[in-house]
């Protein structure tokens, strides 16, 4: 399990890896909808341990509009390696000024 806050600062949202490991899935929760013609999508993301070099992960799901449940999850991507002392977090993109929600993440790890 990971923990970040909301913010948009990036430090503020990174969570430090513990150990080394491979992230094979990737699941997203949103508190309530979107809205209707309006989504998110949830980018994970993977940092060097110094927080300054991005690796792009190509690992996303979209929450769109106010359809049950509000749900999405991605395992058909190529597995992501994490070394122990990298960071970790969740890109939150809205689109079409989406209502805005709490939401939850969580990796197979």
């Amino acid at each position: 399990m990971f923990a970040g806050s909301n913010s948009s600062t990036e430090s503020d949202s990174e969570a430090v890896l513990p150990a080394g490991g491979t992230v094979t899935s990737f699941y997203v929760q949103l508190a309530g909808p979107p809205g209707t013609a309006k989504s998110y999508t949830f980018t994970l993301r993977h940092w060097n341990a110094a927080g300054t070099v991005e690796t792009p992960t190509g690992v996303s799901c979209t929450i769109t509009g106010t359809a049950v449940p509000l749900q999405c999850s991605t395992s058909s991507f190529t597995p992501v390696s994490f070394a122990a002392g990298e960071l970790i977090d969740v890109e939150v993109d809205p689109s079409g000024n989406p209502t805005s929600q709490t939401a939850f993440w969580s990796a197979t790890y």
